[in-house]
């Protein structure tokens, strides 16, 4: 795993295809950041999104951006969910389990682009997306 932006790096390279890291160089604890971080930002939506931001995030971008596309899908999963009142449970519901798939591919160094959502987090954060 790249330390700096956390994409998956074959065997013996030098530097991360994906953000041109070098992957000999010292990492400091500070700036990695384990796996498991961007499946816990997606689990409980916006709320393990806005907390993972502010313990984590702030130091990795990809982080940043994958805690700012869970809030911004449990906002709109709670917005729609008001909206459309007698099945907004389907919606929570549906948006949750995006997340967990979301939270899934993140886990493994992939990175989900939404439609319009994706782009524009990233833009804001100053994070490449990786393209499959």
């Amino acid at each position: 795993m790249c330390p700096k932006c956390g994409k998956k790096v074959g065997a013996g390279s030098n530097f991360c295809k994906s953000c041109g890291a070098d992957l000999n160089a010292k990492v400091s604890q500070s700036n990695y950041v384990e796996s498991e971080w961007y499946f816990f930002a997606y689990l409980f939506e916006f709320v393990s999104g806005i907390l993972i931001y502010f313990a984590k995030g702030q130091n990795n971008k990809r982080l940043a951006f994958h805690s700012a596309q869970s809030t911004a899908i449990g906002v709109a999963g709670i917005v729609l969910s008001v909206i459309v009142f007698p099945i907004g449970w389907l919606i929570s519901l549906f948006a949750w389990v995006v997340c967990l798939y979301l939270g899934f591919e993140a886990y493994n160094g992939n990175d989900v682009e939404i439609p319009y959502l994706s782009k524009y987090l990233s833009d804001s954060i100053g994070y490449k997306l990786a393209k499959k």
